[in-house]
This record gives C-alpha cells, sequence and structure tokens, in this order.
C-alpha cells in the first residue's frame, strides 16, 4: 500500500515525508528478514517471541513503552463449568503472574490485575491502588471451588498460534492443575479461530484466549468486550450495574469522578472475572538508525508527522 503526503494538511509544514509505502508480510519471520535486508524501515509492533534478531541487534533503535496490549482467557458465564463466579475467581487464583512476565516476556510487561484499567491509561490511578493485586493462591483457589460444590473441572481452552499464546495457555493448564481444574487444549491457526461471518470459534468456546491490541482510551478497549451483548464479548457477561457505570464514565468530563467510576468498573470486573487479564504487554518499536522523529507509544497505532530521514 502506497501513500502520497496530503499537501493540504491542516499542520503546516507536516508530514515530514513525501510518501509512505507499507509491506504486509505472511508472518513475524517475513517482517524480521525483511528488515534486516533493508527494505523496511520501520517495524511498528515487534514481538518478543520471534523479533529477538531484530530486539538484539545493534543495528536497530528499539523504541519501548508501557502499554494496555493484553490476552484475555475469557470463559463462557452462561455455561458451565463457570456459571458461578467462583469457579471463574478459582481459575484467577491459580495463575502466577509474575512468573508469566518473566518466562513469556524477559520482563518486558506488567503484571495485571483482571481488569481492563490498566496503569498507561489516565484516571485509573484508583484502580490500580486500591484493589489488591490478585496472586496465585491454590489454596484459596481450592477454598472457591469447595464453597461453589464443585469438586473438579474439566474445560477445553481454545486459542490461536499467535506469538505466546499457545505457550501462555499451557501454562494455565499446568498453574490449574493443582486444584482440580483440568485443562485441555486445543491450538487452532489463527485465521480458524478467529473465523469469520457465522464460524467464529473464538466468541462460542466455553474458554478461550485473545489477543486485544492496546487501544487509545480505555474506553475503546473496555467497549467492544464487557457491555452487555457487545460484539466481541467472548464472554457473554452481562452485568447491568457495570454498563450503566461505563455509560456514565464515558459521559463524565470531571477528571475525579472518572477516576472513581474506573474504580467501580474495575471492582467489578476484578470481582466478576469475566476474562482474566494476566499482563499487559510492553509496547516494542523498531526502526533503522536513518529513522528519526519517530516516537515510542503505548498503543499499536503509528504517528508518522513527525518522522523524517536522515542520509
Amino acid at each position: 500500500a502506497t501513500y502520497a503526503a496530503n499537501p493540504n494538511y491542516w499542520a503546516k509544514g507536516m508530514p515530514y515525508l513525501d510518501g509512505l509505502k507499507i509491506n504486509y508480510y505472511a508472518d513475524e519471520s517475513g517482517t524480521v528478514l525483511a528488515m534486516q535486508a533493508g527494505d523496511i524501515d520501520i517495524y511498528p509492533v515487534v514481538p518478543l517471541k520471534g523479533g529477538e534478531p531484530i530486539l538484539n541487534s545493534p543495528n536497530f533503535n528499539i523504541l519501548r513503552h508501557a502499554s494496555a496490549d493484553y490476552r484475555s482467557i475469557h470463559m463462557r458465564v452462561d455455561q458451565a463449568p463457570f456459571k458461578d463466579k467462583r469457579v471463574r475467581q478459582a481459575v484467577a487464583y491459580c495463575i502466577d503472574r509474575a512468573a508469566l512476565v518473566k518466562s513469556l516476556f524477559n520482563g518486558a510487561a506488567a503484571v495485571a490485575n483482571d481488569h481492563s484499567f490498566a496503569p498507561v491509561y489516565v484516571d485509573t490511578e484508583l484502580a490500580n491502588s486500591d484493589i489488591p493485586q490478585r496472586t496465585q493462591d491454590h489454596a484459596k483457589a481450592k477454598a472457591l471451588l469447595a464453597e461453589a460444590g464443585v469438586n473438579s473441572v474439566d474445560v477445553t481452552l481454545t486459542t490461536g498460534q499467535y506469538l505466546e499464546m499457545p505457550q501462555y495457555a499451557v501454562a494455565i493448564r499446568e498453574y490449574c492443575k493443582p486444584v482440580g481444574i483440568n485443562v485441555t487444549l486445543n491450538v487452532m491457526p489463527t485465521d480458524q479461530y478467529y473465523g469469520s461471518g457465522d464460524n467464529r470459534p473464538w466468541l462460542v468456546v466455553p474458554m478461550g484466549e485473545t489477543d486485544w491490541a492496546a487501544r487509545g482510551t480505555v474506553a475503546q478497549a473496555v467497549g467492544p468486550e464487557f457491555p452487555t451483548g457487545a460484539l466481541w464479548n467472548a464472554a457473554h457477561w452481562s452485568n447491568p450495574d457495570f454498563d450503566k457505570l461505563f455509560a456514565d464514565y464515558n459521559a463524565e468530563l470531571d477528571h475525579q469522578n472518572r477516576k472513581k467510576l474506573s474504580l467501580e468498573l474495575a471492582k467489578i470486573q476484578h470481582e466478576e472475572v469475566p476474562v482474566i487479564i494476566g499482563y499487559w504487554i510492553a509496547a516494542q518499536r523498531a526502526t533503522t538508525k536513518a529513522v528519526q522523529g519517530f516516537p515510542a507509544a503505548p498503543d499499536n497505532f503509528i504517528d508518522l508527522r513527525a518522522t523524517w530521514l536522515s542520509s
């Protein structure tokens, strides 16, 4: 795809580049090879798994920024075994989040707490300070299952063959074994997992893993996944209190009130656990040494207005 600069762009003097060419590759390895060969100047989203030849090379500039990129482990709340929130909570208490950050990302991520209000967003301070961080606690998980009257759980976790997602699924299976939650893995080609039309497995499986790209605002992250009837509400979750608070949050202009609403929304997500959000993945971008003015950023979308190439 090729683009030419708009000579009548509203910001006078921008963009600095005369044009842009975007190359598309079938997988990450193709992009890595193209950058090593000098075919591309900017790799906007460099994965930790598979991106090592770029990330470890002195020939490129690596830009990192805290992000709200994450994987959600959704559990169908309208079906057994996850109708009882205590079963969902039990799964969440099985997860060793700090270990995942270390093993899957070598520290290039941050522990998350089963709500959407990542620290990188504005108005989320209370959501990240006032809710106790959920940590691995197998005794707590066993107690929750007992309270729910559940001796054991058998469930299939379906995921796509994408980046670290299969490894995360394997970790979940192992984390859950000690409490009697028996997870069978179903790893599908990514295009088949997401599908199209009426055949979209990720929206119907009892337990699934989804890669969610970082959005510019928390509302953009919450909107597609959590409100009742949302297009990508894979957990099939419905909470009228959450829906009302989310509408109030979107309409609120005062920062202090938005912080309070963020906290209340995060509390509901953390308590109900329609999805497990175990970590926030740091944004990593790579450029050749010739690229100047290209910013680090917390999301996957790029702003090239101030970017230019040195000789």
